[in-house]
């Protein structure tokens, strides 16, 4: 049930949203304009920083540990499925910029994923998927 609430929202890590800013203005603009996707403040449900506590309890729900911790995490929810999918799939302009996108998945699936990457049995996996249903 979780996972399907989330279906719609990702998280960019390592944006900087000031904190006078409108976080959802500032979120289109950087889809806009980096991600060349053409969206609206209109197709964003609601945008906000993520807030993150300061104990070491970092693997909990509300707060997860990012590459940099100085930067927040901004959680964007989208109206639509298609654009949330549109924007996933502009990430790879991202490279070495030191900003990520990524979905907003609960932290059992976060962590099944870790844990498929970590073990060879998945590139096999893929190695035997038609090239049409592969990931990029």
């Amino acid at each position: 049930m979780d996972s399907t609430i989330r279906r719609n929202n990702i998280r960019i890590r390592g944006l900087k949203v000031k904190k006078e800013d409108d976080c959802c203005k500032a979120v289109t603009e950087f889809i806009r304009n980096t991600l060349k996707e053409p969206i609206t403040d209109a197709d964003i449900e609601v945008a906000h920083i993520e807030p993150v506590k300061n104990t070491k309890e970092s693997f909990s729900t509300l707060s997860r540990p990012t590459a940099k911790s100085k930067d927040p995490t901004v959680i964007i929810r989208f109206l639509r499925r298609e654009i949330c999918n549109k924007v996933i799939c502009q990430r790879k302009l991202l490279k070495d910029s030191g900003i990520t996108v990524v979905e907003d998945l609960t932290q059992f699936n976060l962590e099944v994923i870790n844990r498929l990457q970590r073990t060879s049995q998945i590139d096999k996996t893929i190695e035997k998927l038609p090239p049409t249903e592969r990931l990029a």
